[in-house]
């Protein structure tokens, strides 16, 4: 049995629930993981147990919107929040939920290509790719979000210019209005795509497709995707709205409170709604450390003699000045003479 324990939520440490042994909590309970920690009677060390409470079943959640995803450390990021309820959620693991789309052509339910956890929804057929889901209610407004990316193991990958469309019809499928579109420079593994539905798309019958629309041949150019859903929007906000951590927000009440991360750092919102129900989210924001300085610029080298210089650690963006002599300006690693890292993006 550990000694002097409590119980906390684990995207916010400093928030005690509870020092008994059992933790109650009202239903509905917020999704997220809840940790049991305390210290050993024996070895004296701390020991967490943690456990994971899911959504309630009723599909009713609150989902963290943040603009941009990744900034730069002190970097400004736009934070809000939606209440929100799902009515359409695939993960592509087996075929059982093939009859419900009205378009499934030339993709595949598969690994060989990679895959986010055992099999995703490959791309790779001829000519035209697509799906296409059945109409939802979306008339509340809401997203449609769904994880993609390039293919991931021996098979071959998009050029910059095969572009995964993101559309919305408001009429059984008649017409197609654009609603984003993917570039595959932005997906080289597993990332979430998410758009906001605009005024038009929110009818009482709105469906999505995902469409690769070329002369693609089979096997060639393939794209990934995965936990493909709709939310859209549920009651609304009452009282005893928060964000933390307080120190990097510039107002932990405000719906959409400006965060500025030192590092990578997890923001949570919790709030209870009309209805008196408690919901939680948390979002990552990542903003790498700054470039270590990458070697003693003092250093005296002779004249045509190749050396290495490195930026040691780090991820991001690099620029080597000056240019020229250098085969590569961007690479992180470059042998030459005389030059100088800076770096432009962390």
């Amino acid at each position: 049995m550990l000694n002097n324990y409590w119980w906390y939520r684990l995207d916010d440490p400093e928030d005690t629930l509870g020092t008994s042994l059992n933790l109650t909590l009202t239903s509905p309970i917020a999704p997220g993981i809840y940790v049991f920690s305390g210290y050993s009677p024996v070895s004296g060390c701390k020991e967490d147990v943690f456990y994971k409470v899911k959504e309630p079943t009723t599909g009713i959640g609150v989902q963290i919107l943040a603009d941009p995803e990744s900034v730069c450390p002190g970097e400004e990021v736009q934070l809000s929040f939606v209440q929100r309820r799902s009515v359409l959620d695939y993960n592509f693991e087996d075929s059982s939920f093939v009859n419900d789309f009205t378009i499934f052509e030339n993709v595949e339910i598969s690994s060989n290509c990679g895959s986010f956890e055992f099999n995703s929804l490959t791309f790779n057929g001829a000519p035209t790719r697509a799906i296409a889901t059945d109409d939802v209610d979306a008339s509340a407004g809401g997203f449609v979000e769904f994880l993609a990316s390039v293919e991931q193991e021996a098979c071959d990958s998009p050029d910059p210019e095969d572009v995964l469309y993101v559309d919305y019809s408001i009429n059984a499928g008649a017409n197609w209005v654009r609603l984003d579109s993917l570039s595959p420079n932005d997906f080289p593994s597993f990332k979430r795509f998410r758009a906001l539905l605009p005024g038009a798309a929110e009818t009482t019958a709105t469906r999505f497709r995902v469409i690769q629309a070329s002369g693609y041949i089979a096997g060639e150019d393939i794209w990934l995707i995965d936990e493909l859903k709709v939310f859209v929007r549920a009651s609304s906000i009452a009282d005893s709205l928060r964000w933390t951590p307080s120190a990097l927000l510039d107002d932990t009440t405000s719906l959409t409170p400006i965060g500025a991360p030192l590092d990578t750092t997890v923001f949570s919102v919790y709030f209870r709604d009309s209805a008196g129900c408690e919901y939680s989210d948390s979002i990552r924001i990542t903003a790498p450390e700054p470039l270590p300085e990458a070697f003693d610029f003092d250093t005296t080298k002779c004249d045509n003699i190749p050396f290495t210089f490195s930026s040691i650690s780090g991820g991001g963006t690099y620029e080597w000045k000056p240019s020229e002599g250098i085969s590569n300006a961007l690479a992180q690693t470059r042998n030459n003479f005389q030059h100088r890292i800076h770096s432009i993006h962390s």
